[in-house]
């Protein structure tokens, strides 16, 4: 044990003993009480040390999640950890293995007093043999100026123990202010401490340390945070509330209620330097959790299509925070099995943020369509032909996870054709969101249901042949019969369409993985640019690819006639600039969706019903 260690152990020690009285750290406490330094942070890497509930085996295996809900990856966060000692009651170091999976395995366990380990962070990992995370699963130590806390990056559990309680003690600069949906105790201005019922939810609340920036509003009684952390002179927080506040708005008027009493926004905000952190490719996004969702952006882009990502991030509060399967409510966080029910999680939560903005009138119903619309024209097939909920349950297996992104197109394109499907079933009196509540009646957080048992749920809730079409749909590997089900709300569909439109000549697929995305060009011969088929896209007009803005993306899409186009790709290792003008061709459109030039009473009272909630 080096002397780093002792001193820190004695500290320990005398923090626990000093804070006895609270109610966290009071003897009769028998859960995890863990210490966190935030303030002497030394090369990204902070200290900690976790005092472990009462060990009644001989040898334990102390566990840093693989995988965590909500993420469809793996974050092996064991391979950050360094400098790892186990300590007895006599202050002497413990002799512990890794196991093959990487985790912490310490023999004559009753005698563990605590575990003291040093912890680097995610951002700035310039490890390759380390998982690379995406930005708002990891963990950022940026010394006395931001410090996100996703706790399984950090603290552990003893296997088979992490349904016990867990108390945390930050201590941390004076100038940083801890944001989440957590009730964090203010001990003094240096020391904030939190606890949780169980592991579980402890990697359910993320907690954000930067200087203050922060608005707050109150949407149908449930109080709302929004907190900023950037290294910028200038304020976000006010900007972004009432994009946020509208969006909330949104959400508000469709819901029958708010399932929480309070809910945090969580932004961190990179200004582009790899000294402060680093982007390996697919780092942006967000990442929900029951009574918040954690942003990782870039500063100059923080507000560009913040509305939809909220809503979208919220809405999981219903699915799967509030109904979930038993593989969520306790998950195995060292050998994740995963539910067969992305269908619901995702597609459905996916869908729900299209249909609360049209509800709103936030977006007409044309665009809604339109939306539908593009994501039906995105790549739609399964791997392999599996079933929706095959794909769900082996997502973590390389070949499937690389075709994740379904579950945002063919995920919401499915869940608009059930919703249709059911709407028809009970002469538009119920949809999906009724669903979802009469399951939350039943289950909820705290009541999981059986993963395999699922449709058999829905269909006491809803109808037998409505259980059928799951059952031979979602849970089958039939297509879903778009053109029979769109035309009963007075749409057309068509598989594939050619139609006189302004042109580049050229098409493109859109290839995603884990670890990048990437824009193909398919191009006709005569294509207007110079394209080959395989170039990859990589700017438009000068602009990098994941910097652009919608409407360059409908110039690249959708041109008007003579709209001049200047795409930088690369072909054979080299990059190269082409440009060209859009003129009228014969385009070929997959799964066009169009409203019909005529509909009947019933079509259109059926439509209303399903758009507009309006039976």
């Amino acid at each position: 044990m080096t002397s780093q260690n002792v001193r820190f152990a004695r500290i320990l020690v005398a923090l626990f003993f000093t804070l006895s009285t609270s109610l966290l750290f009071a003897q009769e406490y028998r859960g995890y009480k863990s210490f966190v330094d935030l303030k002497n942070i030394r090369q990204d890497r902070a200290r900690i040390a976790v005092h472990l509930p009462p060990i009644m085996q001989d040898s334990i295996v102390v566990v840093f999640p693989r995988t965590i809900p909500g993420t469809y990856d793996e974050q092996r966060y064991a391979e950050y950890v360094v400098n790892f000692t186990a300590v007895d009651s006599n202050g002497q170091s413990m002799t512990w293995t890794r196991t093959d999976d990487g985790q912490f395995l310490i023999g004559n366990a009753r005698k563990i007093y605590f575990l003291t380990y040093d912890v680097d962070d995610t951002f700035d990992n310039t490890d390759t043999t380390r998982a690379r995370g995406f930005g708002p699963e990891g963990t950022s130590f940026q010394a006395d100026t931001i410090m996100q806390l996703n706790h399984g990056g950090m603290l552990p559990y003893v296997d088979g123990m992490q349904g016990y309680p867990y108390a945390v003690m930050i201590t941390k600069p004076q100038r940083l202010f801890g944001a989440s949906s957590l009730d964090i105790t203010r001990i003094n201005d240096t020391t904030d401490s939190y606890g949780v019922r169980s592991y579980d939810e402890l990697i359910d609340h993320p907690v954000l340390y930067s200087v203050p920036d922060t608005a707050s509003f109150t949407i149908n009684g449930t109080t709302v945070l929004v907190a900023c952390a950037h290294r910028s002179k200038h304020t976000f927080a006010a900007k972004l509330a009432p994009i946020l506040e509208k969006a909330c708005q949104t959400i508000g008027r469709f819901l029958p209620s708010l399932p929480a009493d309070r809910y945090a926004f969580l932004f961190y905000l990179w200004d582009g330097k790899p000294v402060h952190a680093t982007w390996n490719g697919r780092g942006f996004g967000a990442l929900e959790h029951g009574t918040s969702s954690l942003y990782y952006l870039l500063d100059r882009f923080a507000d560009r299509g913040l509305d939809e990502i909220a809503i979208h991030e919220f809405l999981h509060i219903l699915v799967p925070l509030n109904v979930h399967s038993e593989e969520i409510a306790t998950f195995n966080f060292r050998t994740p099995r995963m539910s067969r029910h992305l269908w619901l999680y995702e597609g459905v939560t996916e869908y729900h943020s299209m249909l609360a903005r049209v509800r709103d009138s936030s977006i007409t119903v044309a665009a809604f369509v339109s939306e539908l619309q593009q994501k039906l024209a995105s790549p739609m097939a399964l791997p392999d032909s599996m079933s929706f909920t095959e794909f769900s349950r082996r997502i973590l297996e390389p070949e499937v996870r690389d075709a994740y992104a379904l579950v945002y197109t063919y995920g919401a394109v499915n869940a608009a054709v059930l919703d249709i499907v059911l709407r028809r079933e009970t002469g538009g009196r119920k949809g999906l969101l009724d669903v979802i509540y009469a399951l939350m009646a039943d289950f909820g957080r705290d009541k999981p249901f059986a993963d395999t048992a699922l449709i058999s749920e829905i269909e006491r809730r809803t109808t037998p042949s409505f259980g059928a079409f799951l059952r031979k749909h979602v849970d089958g590997t039939t297509p879903l019969p778009f053109a029979d089900v769109f035309a009963s709300v007075g749409l057309t569909y068509e598989r594939e369409a050619f139609i006189e439109a302004p042109s580049y000549g050229i098409e493109f697929d859109l290839t995603s993985t884990m670890e990048r995305s990437a824009f193909i060009i398919k191009a006709d011969a005569d294509n207007e640019i110079g394209a080959k088929s395989g170039d990859e896209v990589l700017t438009i007009h000068d602009k990098p690819i994941e910097q652009m803005q919608e409407t360059l993306f409908a110039t690249l899409f959708r041109p008007t006639q003579g709209t001049s186009i200047r795409i930088g790709v690369k072909r054979d290792g080299k990059e190269i600039q082409l440009r060209g003008d859009a003129r009228t061709r014969k385009v070929r459109r997959q799964h066009v969706l169009k409203r019909s030039e005529s509909t009947t009473a019933e079509q259109q009272s059926l439509l209303n019903a399903w758009i507009l909630g309006k039976p």
